[in-house]
């Protein structure tokens, strides 16, 4: 258990980190290089903490609209969020599940629709 209070910690620290850009800008890189990283906790974590709070990293980022408009992020990402909502693996939860559609939200407002309505379909 103190390996998974120390992820979630990790994890929150990340969420402040990419939920203010005014303070720390990412390059393009970095910023899929994050992205990679939350997909990888929320597709792998048998903990139900831990994923919520990486869905809840999705709901509150700001990263730059054209990194989360590239296709394979985007289906990266859409692919770890259907993960989370539909509960596959150990985190079936309706927190993580509120979280997830929160995610979609945000990223509906932040992605070209055009861009966003292709993945979708592809995914669901």
């Amino acid at each position: 258990t103190i390996a998974c209070c120390q992820r979630a910690s990790q994890v929150k620290i990340l969420a402040h980190m990419i939920d203010d850009c005014k303070l720390i800008v990412f390059a393009e890189e970095q910023s899929t290089e994050i992205i990679e990283l939350i997909c990888g906790i929320i597709t792998t974590t048998k903990n139900k903490s831990t994923c919520n709070l990486a869905v809840w990293c999705v709901s509150v980022q700001n990263l730059p609209p054209s990194v989360l408009s590239a296709d394979e992020v985007l289906h990266a990402l859409l692919s770890a969020l259907r993960h989370a909502i539909e509960g596959l693996g150990a985190t079936d939860s309706s927190s993580v599940r509120h979280e997830g559609i929160s995610a979609i939200a945000r990223l509906i407002l932040q992605c070209s629709q055009a861009i966003f309505d292709e993945q979708i379909v592809s995914l669901w």
